[in-house]
């Protein structure tokens, strides 16, 4: 990362307008059911049944041990200008990936397969960056886009549902948004590509 960058304060991204316009219409036409899934109560539940997943699923990588791996991730976020409590992971399955468990006011990053291995710091720079750019997201304006995501999560449980094609685009509109926060972080946009090519073939270096 270069002295430039960190020496600035980066332009941070803001909600699409699909967020917005998403979670308008939840919270306007269906204002008893975003009541409900805002709520603290359901929200708790939840954060319980992220823990259950997280202590039968995963492991703990450990501050001392996997320092490096923690300094990236707080860097990350003292960019991003959120302050969680982070926690790092490590899943089963061999296929490279990383993904967020999300509690308020808690980051849960999970690392699958070898992806510590394969990625220079660069990459996981970036990596960790794009997780974090999906709490970001859950964090602004009181949480409504996380109210939205599991609104449309539930929805789309049924088959019937109508809202399977908003669902698959509110996801894909955050995916861009963590990607404008990886690149607000990286300030360089190789190393969040390079890892992606990593990520989804087989080769080590690029």
């Amino acid at each position: 990362m270069s002295e430039a960058h960190t020496a600035t304060t980066p332009l941070l991204p803001e909600p699409l307008a699909y967020h917005r316009a998403v979670r308008d219409m939840l919270e306007e036409n269906n204002a008893a059911v975003w009541k409900t899934f805002a709520s603290s109560d359901i929200v708790d539940e939840d954060c319980e049944a992220v823990r259950l997943d997280l202590l039968k699923n995963t492991y703990r990588l450990s501050k001392d041990s996997d320092a490096e791996y923690y300094e990236l991730a707080e860097n990350a976020a003292g960019i991003l200008g959120i302050s969680p409590t982070i926690t790092l992971y490590h899943g089963g399955g061999s296929d490279k990936n990383a993904m967020i468990a999300y509690i308020p006011g808690e980051a849960h990053i999970i690392f699958y397969g070898d992806i510590l291995q394969s990625l220079t710091q660069d990459e996981l720079q970036g990596v960790l960056a794009h997780e974090l750019g999906h709490y970001r997201l859950y964090e602004v304006d009181e949480g409504a886009y996380y109210t939205a995501q599991r609104m449309l999560g539930n929805a789309t449980s049924h088959s019937d549902s109508s809202y399977t094609i908003s669902h698959a685009r509110f996801q894909r509109a955050s995916e861009i948004y963590a990607d404008r926060c990886a690149l607000a972080v990286c300030d360089d946009y190789r190393p969040l590509v390079s890892s992606l090519i990593k990520l989804h073939t087989s080769l080590e270096r690029i």
